[in-house]
């Protein structure tokens, strides 16, 4: 079994969190605007299929210039923090309830 330390030092947890995080907001936006994959797709330079193949879960694997085109698209800017590892478990350590991003109130 992994301990939450060696899991917090994981890049393929850190890259899940991020991905669950875009499908997430992404799926939001689709709905809440009732925006069709074509023209998400249109806005991207994505085909309708790899639109349809990120709302399903699929591979979400973006380069860095249609994440941030993604992020601008639907209204968010992808803002982050690195933050030393050591420093962050030792936060973590003291809230193992801990959630990597938070719903803030708009």
């Amino acid at each position: 079994m992994i301990t939450r330390d060696e899991l917090l030092k994981s890049s393929d947890y850190w890259i899940e969190i991020i991905q669950n995080k875009i499908y997430n907001d992404l799926a939001e936006y689709i709905e809440n605007n009732k925006i069709p994959n074509k023209q998400i797709a249109e806005i991207l330079g994505l085909s309708k299929g790899r639109v349809s193949q990120i709302l399903s879960g699929g591979n979400l694997n973006f380069r860095l210039d249609t994440l941030v085109k993604l992020c601008m698209t639907i209204g968010k800017i992808p803002d982050f923090h690195l933050i030393d590892v050591s420093e962050f478990i030792a936060k973590d350590k003291g809230n193992p309830n801990s959630i990597v991003f938070k719903q803030t109130d708009s």
